[in-house]
Formats: structure tokens, C-alpha cells, sequence
């Protein structure tokens, strides 16, 4: 020990420099933008679709450097430049990591047709649910906001704004004042005592990852909060061979959850996949093959082979005889939280399902396998990227796309403060116009 910090941490932390030099700032910039323009899977897309110049914004970041910056003032320049790239799996890592705000809002934000409104209110004298965010210690929901997405990496604009919220609750400040405006319009200020960031009443509720249940006579859902592996830590240390033996139990348990919706003989099924980040394709690919009436090409691949990217190419599932399917018209509920394994399961079913309405909200619209594109020499961060190009089976590109809902929802105070959910709403209102809803 030395003043009390761990050896190992201060041998650690000298080995990177905390104050960097603008040659060195610059030295990093330039090696990140030729990694980039080597092995990042949606140069040219980004670019031909979105322009998404990375050498314009690498320059602009350099003609931008100061003489010198401390490390958490140059993680701040590659935050920005990467969120400028619209990768949603783009991600800056430091080891050892750089220290976090350590204290969180005492409540929770959604978007909705009126703005920026509290979708969850744990303490005691916090704001209502529904009441709309207007400042925080008088600065304007306008301007932090805004700011806020500056700094999120996101593949679309509907994922950065949400991704900005979660980044507008974090703080160093044990308190702060917070303005907001009740449904007839009044403005007040809470001056609120802000929460630890591990706070548990934060933490959004607990749920299976996926269930079964029944929304209205005639109509079950099905709802899949995630599609990652029951020990997800275990599952990534895992070689090939032990990844085939784990998924043999969980398939299992998904086709037995199968079993009991057919069971139920459902005229018709919502598809709740709301807030669902993803996990593993090896999962979305079993439910789709439950969900598709006949064998499949999930998504097709392309990678980067001796400096050409390959043919893209998907292999065939669905094929065993013995799935216990359940094919029927089917509404699913999306939102900006569904992202990378969850669009490629939602492209595979919006291209491949005979009877599928989307309801909701815009699709975070990210997949590309993501690997650590460069190490930079300088400040030692480890920048990744998607490093393949991954096509819908009907051969489009879902980065950056994804899927656009058939029947969009807006969400409003009234919701909110009502309990109500409208997306909910609005898939039995399209079942029960087709009569699928018993009476």
C-alpha cells in the first residue's frame, strides 16, 4: 500500500501518462482514424448514406486540440469523435477504467409527445410520474439535453436520445435543484438530494427474461426481455464447444415455454420485445425458428478477407421437424432499446413472418460483431467497432436502419400518470378490427 491506494493500481495508472501532450493527443487521433478506415465494417455505408466523413471529424478534432489535456479530458475528445461515427456498438475502454459520476438523479426519464417527462420516482418528495423536466439547476432541458447526445454512441437518433437521458442523471453533486411543470401547466423546483449510483431504487424491475401470459381472450404475449444467456459471464469465457453444451438446457426451457403457449391455442400473439439490448443470435435464432413457419436464412454476413470484403453469406435453420411452432398473426411491440441481437431477430421476422405488425417506436438499429479495433499508443484506450457488415435476409443492411414500426406510438404525461400503456393498447385495438380478439 501507498497512501492507501493498491500497489497493483498505482503500477497500473503510471503506466499511461495523466496528462498528455497535444502531439501525443494527436499521435492517438491519427492511429484511431487509420484503424478505422482499415477495419470498421460501415465506412463506406456511413458515408455514402449518412455522411459520416471519419477523416472531416478526426480533423476537426485535432484543429481542436489543447497544448495539453489530463486523460479524462482527452477520453471526453474520443467519446465525442466516436459518437460521431453512429456505430451504437462503438465503445472507449481504459484499463484501469476512468472513474464514473458517482451519484445518479433521484428519478428516471422517458420521451414522450410533450418532451422529457419522470417515468419513475423512488424517493420520498420526488417529482410525480408524468410531470415533465423543464431544468436542472437552472439550466434549461433545451441545453442539457442536447449536450447530453453529443456524448452517446448510437446508431440512430431515436437511440442517442434515450441513451442521453440515462447520461443526464449522472452527477458528482450530493443535491440539486430541479424544475418541473405538472399536467396544468404550473412550474416548481425540488431541490432533491441525488442518489448513489449503484442505488437499488433506480434499478428498473426484475423480470424473466422471457414469459408467457395472456392479454385479452384469444391473445397471448410472449414477452423477451433479453436474449442473453442465463450466466452471460460464463458464456463469453466459453470456447465453441462448451457454448453447444450450454445452450442444449436453455433451448430446452424455451421450447417447454412453447409447448405451454401452443397449448393455450391463441388466435394471436403479441410480441413484447420492448427495452431488449440484446445477447446472443444463437438465442434469437432458436425463437425465430419458433416463430417461422418454414427453414430460414437468419441474416447474412460479410467480413473483411485480405482486404475485401466477402460475399455475404447465411446459413439455413428452422429445419427439424419436431418445433413446436406457434405461427399465428402476431403484433410486435419495439422500441430505441431494441439493439444488436434483438434487430437481427426483428429483421428476420419483419422480412420472413407471414402475418407480423410492428408497433412502437424506431429500432436501436445496431449489429455488426464488435471487436477492439485499436489500442491507442498514447493514452492506452482500446477503441471498438463493429468489424462485419450484416444483411437482413431480404438483403438489406440493418445497421444504422433496423426496423421502423408499421403503427408508430407515441407515449404521453397522460399514459404515465394513468398506468396506461399504449402500445399495449394499440395492438389489441389492430387484433380486435381483424377479430382476432375472443369474445
Amino acid at each position: 500500500m501507498a497512501g492507501g491506494m493498491p500497489l497493483p493500481l498505482l503500477l497500473a495508472l503510471a503506466l499511461v501518462p495523466q496528462e498528455l501532450s497535444r502531439e501525443a493527443m494527436a499521435t492517438d487521433l491519427e492511429t484511431l482514424a487509420r484503424e478505422v478506415t482499415a477495419q470498421w465494417s460501415y465506412l463506406e455505408d456511413r458515408r455514402e448514406h449518412f455522411g459520416v466523413d471519419v477523416q472531416r471529424l478526426v480533423a476537426d478534432e485535432l484543429t481542436a486540440l489543447p497544448e495539453s489535456a489530463t486523460l479524462e479530458e482527452f477520453a471526453v475528445v474520443l467519446q465525442r469523435l466516436l459518437a460521431s461515427f453512429s456505430d451504437g456498438h462503438g465503445h472507449v475502454a481504459f484499463d484501469p477504467p476512468l472513474p464514473e459520476p458517482p451519484r445518479r438523479w433521484p428519478f428516471t426519464l422517458v420521451e414522450i409527445a410533450e418532451g422529457l417527462a419522470v417515468a419513475r420516482s423512488p424517493v420520498e418528495g420526488g417529482p410525480p410520474v408524468g410531470a415533465l423536466w423543464r431544468a436542472t439547476d437552472g439550466r434549461p432541458a433545451e441545453e442539457l439535453w442536447p449536450a447530453a447526445q453529443e456524448l452517446c454512441v448510437a446508431s440512430t437518433p431515436g437511440m442517442r436520445r434515450r441513451l442521453a437521458l440515462a447520461r443526464l442523471g449522472r452527477c458528482a453533486a450530493s443535491a440539486a435543484a430541479f424544475e418541473f411543470e405538472d399536467e396544468l401547466g404550473a412550474r416548481v423546483t425540488l431541490d432533491l438530494a441525488t442518489l448513489e449510483a449503484g442505488d437499488p431504487r433506480l434499478a428498473p424491475p426484475v423480470e424473466p427474461a422471457w414469459s408467457v401470459d395472456e392479454l385479452a381472450p384469444g391473445v397471448a404475449r410472449l414477452r423477451i426481455a433479453s436474449f442473453a444467456m442465463p450466466d452471460w459471464r460464463a458464456w463469453m469465457d466459453a470456447d465453441q464447444a462448451a457454448r453447444d453444451a450450454m445452450q442444449v438446457e436453455v433451448k430446452a426451457g424455451i421450447d417447454a415455454l412453447f409447448e405451454a403457449l401452443a397449448a393455450r391455442e391463441p388466435e394471436a400473439l403479441v410480441l413484447d420485445l420492448r427495452g431488449n439490448g440484446g445477447g446472443t443470435d444463437s438465442l434469437g435464432i432458436h425463437f425465430a425458428e419458433l416463430l417461422l413457419p418454414e427453414p430460414f436464412v437468419y441474416f447474412r454476413l460479410s467480413a473483411l478477407r485480405e482486404g475485401a470484403w466477402s460475399e455475404p453469406h447465411g446459413f439455413t435453420y428452422g429445419e427439424a421437424e419436431d418445433l413446436p411452432r406457434v405461427v399465428v398473426p402476431t403484433v410486435a411491440l419495439i422500441d430505441a432499446d431494441c439493439f444488436s441481437t434483438t434487430d437481427n431477430f426483428l429483421r428476420a421476422l419483419d422480412v420472413l413472418h407471414p402475418d407480423l405488425t410492428t408497433v412502437g417506436r424506431p429500432t436501436g438499429a445496431g449489429t455488426g460483431a464488435p471487436r477492439v479495433l485499436a489500442v491507442l499508443p498514447h493514452s492506452g484506450a482500446s477503441v471498438t467497432l463493429c468489424t462485419q457488415r450484416v444483411y437482413a435476409p431480404d438483403g438489406t443492411l440493418t445497421e444504422g436502419r433496423g426496423t421502423t414500426p408499421d403503427v408508430p406510438v407515441a407515449w404521453t404525461c397522460a399514459d404515465l400518470r394513468a398506468g396506461r400503456d399504449p402500445d399495449v393498447e394499440a395492438a389489441l385495438t389492430l387484433l380486435r378490427a381483424r377479430d382476432l380478439v375472443r369474445e
